[in-house]
């Protein structure tokens, strides 16, 4: 079982510690904040908020759709 916690930055550390004590926990630490992203990622961002605005999408039925058409022995 994976769980995921979202812990204030000022009490991360203390959780942190406290779960590593269990031999059962195997601790993974996650940064999830945009700095921590690359630029190449940074700018496919801006495109996707850019084509949300411009209404430059397909509706999730319509592409399920055309994949099942395209390769009906996947599905």
């Amino acid at each position: 079982m994976k769980l995921i916690l979202e812990i204030p930055e000022s009490k991360g550390s203390f959780f942190l510690e406290l779960l590593k004590n269990f031999s059962f926990v195997k601790t993974t630490v996650v940064n999830s904040s945009i700095e921590s992203l690359s630029q190449l990622e940074k700018d496919a961002l801006d495109q996707a908020f850019q084509d949300l605005e411009n209404g430059s999408t397909h509706q999730h039925v319509d592409v399920v759709q055309e994949m099942k058409a395209k390769y009906p022995n996947l599905f």
